[in-house]
């Protein structure tokens, strides 16, 4: 084998959002390449972050083939995994010479993955002591073994992957910062106590290093992402230490329980400049959290919150639907307890999702729980629940927390990076030359002129163009097209003009961009919604008003989006009331613009520029 390049990926969650992807960030790449040898640290590639984040399936294999890696590894998680396993396919059918390695939480045992053809071995736990022992049978062409379960790391081994510089920290991204491993809960949910059974400290719980490095890079926020920030001893101590180091105050965040919150914890939480936290409460219905394995306390969860708010530290709490044993009215209940408690701004509701390997999924049917075979695993049915009545929580979670448990997805008028395509305009050319450029594209990724197509695309047509029978073909091919490069890409087909596209042809325009497999479309599951596609969005696009009216009055099979003019501000105004997404395509007057993000204060995602 000629190549010694190792090529490590982590694939972000699918989301038309690019300012999302910053949440990606490849800490076990980071954590791998970090505990290399020393000789074999610098073959290590990890998939740019650029790329990782906004490039699509086509543009990612064009980089491993570029890489021409020895082995590729795929850190995987149920939102990544079926494009992790597409794009490995992709690969091992182009360099069937490449050992690829599969790693991560959706590597359990009894998953289908572990039969497939495209992936040589897959590592079941932690990776870094594995690593160096795949690394050495690459070195010596030795067959890699086809399932390892790891065994726990020893963490006074394991270097800071950002001390170690196989992470860049910077401006744009929060740092992620361990301190710990394991955690002494647990529920019956999650897989990470079973795969993590004890807690374990890193020797330097905080390193010095990492906080000077965040000053030099101007870090925005550090992330302390372990499980349970209060379930060790010495918490105080640890927040005397951080309080230290974090001289600059650098905003922190971590996850945490509230009954563990003393008023002298907080006001140490305080001082070391934690921020915000995350604080599952899931619910209030004892039979639900007997069942789950998961304590509550009322009355000290809520003098933890209260003293968190005290020192001005923002709350985030979790709640699950459709657990077992809970009732719409019982959910209902954990609902009005959020809001009697003040803690309903910032909550959020995550149906519950039975994950490969919990205890849960092994009591699924003993318990009733009928969920997803595939990701996200969120349950469809349980004993108490109706799958209506989970639709019904949806609604009512949304009603009384006062916010969208589903954002609204939105085109995007503009490329997400330099070089990566994100936007295409039809309305200019024809759908025949966006055709043309494809067929280069589809040659050879790198060539000069070529498409280099992001991982979410936003087309923009005319709604004339349906009504031509030769474009309204050319369109269905480019969706063929575009599908076949790119089978797990998100599509956003944005119709300009006065009148209603027409309903028939825009429905066969966007099942032609439909693939009815991807998981963004089992992540809106409990999304009521006319269209009943996300993967693939249709939207109408109009600056006339009466056209935008009747999207007020009319179900139809498109969203609106309204193209701003200054008319909007004198009798549109009753328009711009109701806030639909508000494309702005010139800059406009201070005035005009003071104007609008006033009216948009609460929803600014809502204000679409094309620059």
């Amino acid at each position: 084998m000629e190549s010694a390049a190792v090529a490590l990926l982590q694939l972000p969650l699918p989301d038309p959002d690019p300012a999302l992807a910053r949440a990606n960030v490849p800490l076990a790449s980071g954590y791998l390449k970090a505990c290399a040898p020393a000789e074999a640290a610098g073959s290590i590639r990890i998939l740019p972050r650029e790329l990782a984040n906004h490039g699509g399936d086509r543009l990612l294999l064009d980089w491993l083939l570029e890489q021409d890696p020895a082995l590729a590894g795929f850190s995987c998680y149920l939102w990544n995994l079926e494009r992790s396993l597409g794009l490995a396919r992709r690969l091992k059918e182009t360099r069937p010479g490449t050992r690829i390695v599969f790693g991560g939480p959706e590597v359990v045992e009894g998953q289908p993955v572990l039969a497939s053809p495209a992936v040589d071995a897959f590592v079941l736990g932690e990776g870094e002591p594995v690593f160096p022992g795949l690394l050495e049978a690459l070195r010596l062409r030795r067959p890699l073994p086809r399932r390892t379960r790891a065994p726990l790391a020893e963490l006074a081994t394991i270097a800071n992957p950002y001390l170690a510089g196989a992470l860049e920290a910077g401006p744009q991204e929060p740092l992620y910062l361990e301190t710990q491993r394991g955690c002494p809960q647990r529920c019956s949910y999650c897989f990470y106590g079973k795969q993590f059974p004890t807690l374990r400290l890193f020797p330097e719980p905080v390193p010095a290093g990492v906080f000077a490095l965040a000053r030099e890079r101007e870090v925005p926020e550090i992330y302390l992402m372990d499980p349970s920030f209060t379930a060790a001893q010495g918490l105080e101590e640890r927040l005397k230490r951080i309080a230290e180091l974090n001289s600059t105050l650098i905003p922190l965040h971590t996850e945490l329980r509230l009954e563990a919150v003393t008023p002298e914890v907080a006001r140490l939480l305080g001082r070391a400049g934690f921020r915000s936290v995350e604080a599952g409460l899931q619910s209030t219905n004892p039979e639900a959290l007997r069942l789950i394995r998961r304590a509550f306390q009322r009355e000290a969860f809520l003098r933890g919150a209260e003293n968190l708010r005290a020192q001005g530290i923002a709350i985030r709490t979790g709640i699950i639907l459709g657990l077992p044993a809970d009732s719409l009215e019982s959910f209902a209940a954990t609902l009005e307890f959020l809001k009697q408690a003040g803690l309903a701004e910032g909550a959020e509701v995550y149906p519950l999702a039975l994950l490969p390997g919990t205890e849960l999924r092994r009591r699924a049917s003993r318990l009733k729980l009928e969920f997803m075979g595939l990701p996200p695993y969120w349950v469809l049915r349980t004993d108490r629940m109706s799958e209506p009545d989970l639709f019904r929580a949806v609604r009512l979670a949304g009603d009384v927390l006062g916010g969208e448990l589903f954002p609204p997805i939105l085109p995007r008028f503009a490329d997400p990076a330099p070089g990566i395509t994100g936007f295409l305009d039809l309305r200019a050319g024809t759908p025949a030359q966006a055709l043309r450029a494809l067929a280069l594209f589809e040659r050879a990724g790198s060539e000069p002129g070529a498409l280099r197509l992001a991982n979410s695309v936003t087309l923009l047509a005319g709604c004339s163009q349906l009504d031509d029978a030769s474009q309204l073909a050319d369109l269905m091919k480019l969706g063929g097209r575009l599908l076949e490069a790119n089978p797990f890409g998100l599509y956003q087909l944005v119709l300009e003009g006065p009148e209603l596209p027409s309903p028939e042809r825009s429905e066969r325009l966007a099942e032609a961009f439909y693939n009815p497999r991807h998981y963004f479309n089992r992540s809106r599951y409990y999304q009521e919604d006319p269209q009943n596609r996300f993967s693939v969005r249709l939207f109408h696009l109009t600056a006339d008003l009466e056209a935008a009216r009747r999207h007020l009055e009319e179900e139809l099979p498109f969203d609106l989006i309204l193209s701003y003019t200054p008319q909007l501000l004198g009798r549109g105004r009753d328009l711009l009331e109701e806030r639909p997404p508000l494309l702005v395509r010139r800059p406009l007057p201070p005035e005009q613009e003071r104007k609008l993000r006033a009216l948009y204060h609460d929803w600014p995602n809502l204000l679409l520029f094309t620059d």
